[in-house]
């Protein structure tokens, strides 16, 4: 599917040698002898990526009858996709259900042909920008509420995306912590008061 370029030698020369601006690292072995301490690196072309991904989201907007085009940003290994649509409700669907599931899929199939190196974030018409501002602000609103009363809070089930936003606002408190219950899908996080 992509071009692997492979390069092999002492892993720190390798590491100078490789573009990383402009290729992920597939995978990485060891090729090791007695006198002998070689590494194997493979990599794969950024722009050959950003290319797969377009192509991607062309089939998908043909499979659902609806124009899909997208902008996408390589940031080290983090993936941002910003696509538009004809009718971006339905990229989006039921409380952001679809769009979580392309998400998920494009994770997916990233993981498979570069490997796990790679984050992916997939947005629709800034749909999970607002979102996440949206979760900011509430967060902000639960923790001022929190040390007004003292009272601890237990929040509703997120992802761990979402999840992570909220220990990192609650971190800017020295009075609050957060705590992580639960199992996967239904982990949830309690915002909970700390005693001086």
């Amino acid at each position: 599917m992509f071009n692997i370029k492979e390069y092999e030698g002492k892993e720190e020369e390798l590491l100078e040698k490789i573009d990383l601006e402009n290729e992920f690292i597939k995978e990485k072995s060891e090729n090791n002898s007695l006198l002998n301490k070689k590494v194997v690196i493979r990599t794969v072309s950024k722009e050959e990526v950003k290319e797969y991904i377009e192509n991607f989201f062309a089939q998908l907007g043909d499979l659902m009858e609806n124009e899909i085009t997208s902008e996408i940003n390589i940031e080290g290994d983090y993936l941002k996709i910003n696509i538009n649509a004809n009718n971006n409700g339905i990229v989006i669907g039921k409380e952001g259900r679809t769009l979580k599931s392309i998400q998920y899929l494009v994770s997916q199939i990233i993981r498979k042909e570069i490997g796990g190196t790679v984050k992916v974030r997939v947005d629709v018409g800034k749909y999970q920008a607002e979102k996440q501002k949206s979760l900011e602000r509430d967060v902000r609103f639960i923790a001022d509420d929190v040390r007004a009363t003292k009272v601890g809070v237990k929040l509703d089930y997120m992802n761990s995306y979402e999840r992570r936003i909220v220990h990192n606002i609650i971190n800017e408190y020295e009075d609050l912590e957060t705590e992580s219950e639960g199992e996967e899908p239904n982990r949830h996080i309690n915002i909970i008061y700390k005693e001086k």
